[in-house]
């Protein structure tokens, strides 16, 4: 009742890094033992019998090491008589390993199942990404003016960084080791990001009533190697968290230096910056400070690409004096460019009769747009039904069909176009974001696949290359 530790075991020693001396101290406090927010609560529990722990549980508390180090305690608590006198006893467990493999499994059970949420929507996903991609392609090529082509330039870009997005949110369910990597320029990246959110630091800004001031300090040809979908969407989840950080007016400066050691970007904002507790669990996947708005996965996003392109990240942030956040990536090594999206006119001139089905009315009809102005015939079906009735009719040289489509998938008609037009190629489009199994594509007849969101570039591209195969086999 005094409040004193009159009995404690080696553990007790080990956990807390106290020595035997200054635990048997009568002037010891047994409080110092627990989180700050809990050692009222502790010193009653240990002096008045009655106390009871309705209120605040001492399941799993924060314990403090005496150099500070935090540990999680299971804490159980008796009263006895020693010496002739109550005396609390209690026993303090050190779960903290039992918690972070707790956590762990919770974390990857979150996992999968956001892995299956994702499986499940980046079929219609990568239809509308599809559709917004390969049209503002198609658009870039039909317009002449250059301020309409940079804005649809882009329309393109933010596509096509969105479909590696619904790709990389599936691999949070599975180890990802695979680095499509090729030379790319961070100062391209941050001035495509810049623009790419303009809206947000500019026009949504005005409506909040902020004033964002936006600077680049760039030093210059900055080539990593990398993947440059990743990359952009990694600044952008920067960028992006800064202009909500800044209240009323604000700036936001992104500096990139060339060094022998790598590329260094750093962007600083003057937001209300961050308490140590929220910098500790920045990168935890789930963890926002956003509330209901917030999923958690910006930043966790932003550590794992970093990672994966061999660079790091640190943080520098106090409350009310904003945030720094320092990228280092290694220097570049390889020479190939990295991918370029754009209309191709190499494919722009070609021959034959395409059937393409698709139950999408904006994918067929933009599929038929690309193929027909570079030449090509072609008959649309609204379905596989209606496709395989066409075959009765029409002797196409290619048919183009979506996988998933209700009814007659993608497999059954490719299946019946080997049986009724034996020797057609099928290129088939799937949206499901995942490579196909290649003995499954050959079983069904299936000639080539392509991934949606497609680019314009890659269907003439695809069309163009199994058209003249055939025609080559033909020939033979």
């Amino acid at each position: 009742q005094e409040g004193r530790l009159r009995f404690f075991n080696r553990a007790l020693v080990e956990i807390f890094g106290y020595g035997e001396a200054a635990l048997a101290d009568p002037a010891f406090d047994p409080a110092v033992l627990v989180d700050e927010s809990r050692r009222d609560l502790f010193r009653r529990l240990i002096t008045d019998p009655g106390a009871e722990e309705t209120d605040e549980s001492l399941e799993e508390i924060a314990g403090v090491r005496a150099d500070g180090a935090r540990v999680i305690l299971d804490v159980r608590r008796t009263w006895i008589g020693y010496r002739g006198a109550p005396a609390c006893e209690m026993i303090l467990i050190d779960v903290t390993e039992q918690r972070r493999l707790r956590d762990q499994a919770m974390s990857g059970e979150r996992l999968r199942a956001l892995g299956e949420m994702a499986s499940g929507v980046a079929h219609d996903f990568n239809n509308l990404l599809g559709t917004i991609l390969a049209r503002a392609q198609f658009l870039q090529h039909r317009t002449e003016d250059p301020e309409l082509a940079r804005g649809l330039a882009i329309i393109e870009k933010a596509a096509v960084d969105g479909g590696e997005t619904v790709r990389r949110i599936q691999d949070f369910s599975r180890v990802r080791k695979d680095r499509d990597f090729s030379r790319v320029d961070l100062d391209t990246v941050v001035e495509d990001i810049l623009e790419m959110t303009r809206s947000a630091w500019e026009d949504d800004a005005r409506r909040k009533g902020k004033r964002i001031e936006v600077q680049r300090d760039l030093g210059g040809p900055s080539a990593v190697d990398g993947n440059v979908h990743e990359l952009r969407e990694e600044l952008m989840n920067l960028v992006l968290n800064a202009v909500d950080a800044i209240e009323g007016e604000g700036r936001l400066l992104v500096t990139t230096r060339v060094g022998e050691d790598g590329v260094r970007v750093s962007l600083a904002d003057s937001g209300a910056g961050m308490s140590p507790e929220v910098r500790r669990r920045l990168f935890d996947p789930f963890f926002s400070t956003k509330g209901v708005e917030g999923t958690g996965l910006g930043m966790s996003i932003v550590y794992g690409i970093v990672t994966r392109h061999g660079g790091t990240i640190d943080v520098e942030s106090e409350p009310g004096e904003g945030t720094v956040f320092h990228l280092a990536f290694p220097p570049a090594t390889g020479t190939g460019e990295a991918p370029q999206t754009g209309f191709d006119p190499v494919r722009l001139s070609g021959t034959g009769h395409v059937l393409v089905v698709d139950d999408e009315p904006g994918i067929r009809d933009l599929l038929a747009d690309i193929l027909e102005s570079a030449g090509y015939t072609v008959t649309r079906a609204p379905d596989g039904e209606t496709a395989v009735a066409l075959l009765a009719d029409i002797a196409p040289d290619l048919v183009l069909t979506d996988l998933g489509m209700p009814g007659l998938t993608g497999w059954d008609v490719s299946l019946e176009v080997g049986k009724r037009r034996p020797g057609t190629p099928v290129l088939l489009l799937t949206g499901w974001g995942a490579a196909l199994d290649p003995e499954e594509t050959a079983r069904h007849g299936v000639s080539r696949t392509l991934q949606k969101p497609f680019t314009m570039n890659g269907i003439l591209e695809a069309v163009g290359d199994l058209l003249d195969d055939d025609a080559g086999r033909r020939a033979a």
